[in-house]
């Protein structure tokens, strides 16, 4: 199935490119980075088939930073009837990467 309003391919691309690389690496303080890993093919696959997603927002997910894809995988859960959850997954992973705000 596929979910009206989806965004062109292009358009997630250059979006996601926006986002922070990465928030595993680098940094100061205690604590640091650990269990920061992507998630597997199989889990962004699993994902993406249980909440319907089109190809540009399977390669939004695809490219960010393992920190982002781990808090999507377990935080995004979209109200059943949601009509347009691609576009609410690029909100979300906007809200959660510090994107835009301005």
């Amino acid at each position: 199935l596929k979910l009206h309003g989806g965004l062109s391919p292009h358009l997630g691309q250059a979006w996601v490119r926006s986002l922070p690389i990465s928030l595993c690496s680098g940094g100061s303080g205690s604590g640091g980075a650990t269990g920061c890993r992507a998630a597997s093919r199989m889990d962004l696959d699993a994902f993406a088939q249980q909440w319907g997603l089109d190809d540009s927002a399977q390669t939004a997910l695809a490219q960010i930073a393992p920190d982002l894809q781990q808090r999507v995988l377990s935080d995004f859960a979209p109200k059943p009837g949601t009509r347009d959850v691609n576009r609410l997954l690029f909100g979300f992973i906007r809200s959660i990467g510090g994107a835009g705000g301005g």
